[in-house]
């Protein structure tokens, strides 16, 4: 419990200093600085990492303040940024492999084949399979 207390205390009081600390000591403003980070943590973590609390804590920010800092500076959501990265990377490996879905799947690190065909549906607009289908037939 005192362990929990002196977290939420820790994460204020680095909330806190960012607000305070408008410009970092490279001249560049501290909230640019917070996005261009999370930016290069999302595109070496995103199969690993895909919560916005993963950056987060990595950051040293609540999830909150990650959001609206990137939303801010990039008109998208901090998730947003994180599905693009795992979309993209999906796309690539159905067109430009022979992998099959569920190897895909599990190259993303989706436990659940079905659960990475509803999401990449869900943001695609079509199913893997027909895109792969559409795209490797056009190429």
């Amino acid at each position: 419990m005192v362990r929990l207390y002196l977290n939420i205390f820790l994460l204020e009081a680095e909330r806190l200093h960012v607000h305070h600390s408008e410009i970092s000591r490279s001249g560049v403003p501290r909230r640019e600085l917070l996005v261009a980070n999370f930016q290069k943590l999302v595109s070496k973590n995103y199969k690993e990492k895909r919560q916005v609390s993963d950056y987060a804590a990595l950051l040293y920010v609540s999830p909150h303040y990650l959001n609206d800092t990137v939303k801010e500076f990039t008109g998208s959501a901090a998730s947003d940024f994180i599905h693009d990265n795992l979309i993209s990377e999906a796309k690539s490996l159905l067109i430009q492999t022979e992998l099959s879905i569920t190897q895909v799947a599990y190259e993303l690190n989706y436990s659940d084949q079905s659960y990475f065909c509803r999401f990449f549906k869900s943001k695609v607009g079509t199913s893997a399979k027909k895109y792969r289908e559409l795209h490797t037939t056009l190429s």
